[in-house]
């Protein structure tokens, strides 16, 4: 049979029909459209990182489990929940910096006027470089500030990204 391919476009190559359609849906400059429009652009990578993980689950944990009497949702909950606990938080981490970095959408998908309805960290950041001249103090402790939800996140996530690496290591002895 043919195989088939998931195919990867850049935001930049669909950014009109994309705000159009936005746009359409009463969307623009609302969170609800940036996170709808996140939420599609992040399915493909994480479908893919966690197919893997998915595809690993032993098939006779779950024909056990189903011997024993489970139903689907108890078998995903004890046992596929379990095994890809790792891949969830890979995913989960990545996403999110992915996420929480992306400055295209924030500067087309919202209104970044006075009038803007919630300003995005990245762009606040980014109206610190003017035209005349760079506020560096200003320009670092913003980037600080910016930079932390996502270093508490990598604090208390790391010994799982740590682990989920380690995993596949062989020891030689």
């Amino acid at each position: 049979g043919q195989q088939r391919q998931l195919e990867f476009f850049g935001s930049q190559a669909i950014l009109i029909p994309l705000l159009q359609t936005v746009n359409s849906f009463g969307l623009y400059d609302n969170i609800w459209g940036i996170v709808m429009v996140h939420s599609i652009f992040g399915m493909p990578m994480c479908t893919t990182m966690m197919r893997g993980y998915y595809a690993e689950v032993p098939d006779a944990l779950i024909r056990q489990a189903m011997i024993d009497g489970n139903g689907m949702w108890q078998i995903y909950r004890k046992i596929v929940v379990p095994n890809t606990k790792l891949a969830t938080i890979t995913t989960f981490v990545f996403q999110c910096t992915s996420i929480w970095n992306e400055m295209l959408f924030a500067l087309v998908l919202a209104n970044q006027g006075e009038s803007a309805q919630a300003p995005l960290a990245t762009i606040v950041l980014n109206s610190f470089v003017g035209s005349t001249g760079v506020e560096i103090n200003q320009l670092m402790a913003g980037s600080m500030i910016l930079a932390l939800p996502m270093l508490i996140i990598y604090i208390f996530m790391g010994k799982y990204l740590i682990s989920g690496q380690m995993s596949g290591a062989v020891t030689a002895s």
